[in-house]
């Protein structure tokens, strides 16, 4: 998520910025807030579903490659060497997308936790809307 919209968010869920609109106006700030970050989420999870498909693929192959080894250094082969190196190699990949993975769980806790708290100032503005509401009447 870029810092543009970290920082318009975090200014939405502050006083600062409901002092430049009215209830009705934040409502709608507030909604558009909430769709966007819903559309990053959504490529978040994307992202986070192709990574977990690639990471156990690899884990396959490190577990094929693993089977090699085991064979080729029973029966002394030439090629042991090679595989090894490819499995480190793979084992660097593995290490490479679970970091990655992490990164992603990590983006869609903040998402989500942006999301909850928009969702608590849209609520307290629509609660505040229905009081002047009531007032006016």
């Amino acid at each position: 998520m870029s810092k543009r919209t970290i920082s318009r968010i975090d200014r939405m869920i502050s006083l600062d910025f409901e002092s430049l609109f009215n209830n009705d106006e934040l409502l709608n700030e507030i909604n558009y807030a909430i769709d966007e970050i819903n559309k990053i989420y959504k490529k978040e999870e994307i992202r986070e579903e192709i990574s977990k498909k690639e990471f156990y693929l690899l884990i396959k192959k490190n577990k094929a490659l693993n089977q090699k080894i085991e064979i080729g250094l029973k029966k002394s082969k030439p090629s042991c060497p090679k595989t090894i190196q490819k499995q480190l190699e793979l084992q660097e990949e593995i290490k490479t997308i679970g970091e990655y993975l992490n990164q992603i769980i990590t983006n869609k806790e903040t998402l989500y936790s942006y999301i909850q708290i928009l969702e608590l100032k849209k609520e307290s503005l629509t609660k505040e809307n229905k009081n002047e509401l009531l007032l006016k009447v």
